[in-house]
């Protein structure tokens, strides 16, 4: 079977360019069958293991008669589903080979200093009230590890080592990775390549498609003012702290968030800096060298052009 034949899972990795795929342009291609989150989540992701059976799922999508595509992030966990110890991100590899055993698997990566100021942004954006210390050193909050399962955890973004899962599952000719960073820098000839390696054709204007991105980061009083506003609302985090619940606030916040963050007395954007700190940053640059430099090795990624720590 050629590439061009092969059902195509892309896993993510959460903040790479996952929502522009699934809402811009997988729906727009033309010979696949786009499976839709709510199905992926709901056939694939939510069955416990006693009810998963991966001949009914084939039976649901008819893979036998289609050329099936999946964008779902959430396959290798994020903020909302954490690393654990590893089982979830298993369980799911097995799943998918399990339904599609001759598909392709595709992941791509991000700077993690970039990755996990974004999680934290998107946590806090969400109703988050942790700090960023809170947020990411998970390990001083619990004697127990089972209490933190959903927690982040910095192994999620050892990514040499949850793409050589995949391809002990799938075999290393069938996963192929990808820099997110060729994408935002360059949507369109991204785009094109991605096109012809996968044998897509695209039903619209692919040079209007790539222009459509997501709004902006808030700004930095912005941001401090969302994680004061969320400690009265129990939305949207089970890990948080609140004071109170007001009904509605969660919503009605985010819009006045939203509003308010058109006006520079709010300050610049938040960046990575104002959103980690430098000592957070130099422990995730020291944390991934060695991960980063076999990734760029086996892989033949081109990861210095782009900062990653090697």
């Amino acid at each position: 079977m050629s590439r061009n034949e092969q059902h195509l899972l892309h896993i993510g990795y959460p903040k790479t360019g996952t929502t522009w795929f699934q809402s811009n342009y997988y729906p727009n291609v033309s010979g696949i069958r786009y499976i839709e989150r709510p199905k992926v989540f709901a056939s694939i992701i939510e069955p416990d293991i006693f009810s998963y059976i991966p001949a009914d799922v084939q039976q649901e999508f008819d893979v036998d008669n289609n050329r099936i595509v999946i964008c779902e992030e959430l396959l290798l966990g994020g903020i909302d589903i954490g690393y654990g110890n590893g089982s979830y991100i298993k369980e799911m590899a097995l799943r998918l080979k399990g339904t599609f055993p001759n598909a392709r698997v595709l992941i791509l990566v991000r700077n993690q200093v970039d990755m996990i100021a974004s999680w934290y942004y998107q946590y806090i954006r969400t109703g988050g009230t942790y700090s960023v210390n809170r947020f990411l050193y998970r390990r001083n909050m619990y004697n127990l590890f089972y209490k933190e399962y959903d927690l982040f955890s910095f192994k999620i973004l050892e990514y040499d080592k949850i793409i050589d899962l995949y391809a002990s599952i799938f075999g290393a000719e069938n996963v192929d990775v990808k820099v997110y960073e060729d994408f935002a820098s360059n949507r369109l000839g991204f785009m094109q390549q991605f096109a012809a390696d996968y044998g897509f054709s695209f039903q619209g204007n692919i040079e209007k498609s790539v222009c459509i991105t997501n709004n902006q980061r808030y700004r930095k009083g912005t941001m401090r003012l969302a994680r004061l506003l969320n400690l009265f609302s129990v939305r949207n985090h089970v890990f948080k702290r609140y004071i109170l619940n007001i009904p509605f606030l969660f919503i009605l916040s985010n819009r006045f968030l939203l509003a308010v963050n058109k006006y520079k007395f709010m300050g610049r954007r938040a960046d990575n800096r104002f959103i980690l700190g430098d000592a957070n940053i130099k422990y995730i640059r020291d944390y991934y060298k060695q991960s980063n430099q076999r990734l760029a090795s086996k892989y033949k990624l081109d990861l210095e052009r782009y900062g990653y720590s090697l």
